[in-house]
């Protein structure tokens, strides 16, 4: 009976491992295949370390754009202020032109244009004063025309800034 019951026992234990085989898939590197991966994974540390290298050097160079940006940035905001300066300057010449224009425009009105002039010319009582009024006639209408002038030209220098 002892003979049955192990009998038994066998078949009972046998049974399943047949109707189930156990799919034990057993893989074995060796030493080469080991140190293949190894060498691979080493590769792409190289490459990881490469490539983050890369990326320090790139966040350089935004880094020194960003300064060499703000020191332009810097400049022109000088430049800026400057040009205002230079522009309240020629308003103020402006106003001062604009007020030396008026006065001479009411001495010019009030002395009924060139007539004044030609009196002043014709009142010499030589020939020698009359050539020293008109040298003197000349030049006060040139510097009448100078003011315009520069009057106009300042007018357009501040258009333009």
């Amino acid at each position: 009976m002892k003979k049955l019951a192990y009998i038994m026992s066998m078949i009972v234990l046998l049974i399943p491992m047949l109707m189930f085989p156990l799919e034990v898939k057993a893989e074995a590197k060796t030493l080469k295949d080991l140190y293949d991966e190894l060498s691979k994974l080493e590769n792409e540390l190289k490459e990881i370390n490469n490539d983050k290298s890369l990326t320090e050097e790139q966040i350089q160079q935004i880094q020194q754009n960003i300064k060499s940006i703000d020191r332009e940035v810097i400049a022109i905001e000088k430049t800026i202020a400057e040009i205002e300066k230079e522009i309240k300057r020629l308003e103020q010449d402006i106003i001062t032109r604009d007020k030396e224009m008026k006065e001479l425009m009411k001495y010019y009105q009030f002395s009924i244009g060139e007539n004044l002039y030609l009196e002043y010319a014709f009142g010499a009582a030589s020939m020698t004063d009359f050539i020293y009024r008109l040298a003197i006639v000349e030049q006060l209408m040139k510097h009448n025309e100078r003011l315009i002038d520069d009057m106009n030209n300042m007018i357009v220098e501040q258009e333009k800034k």
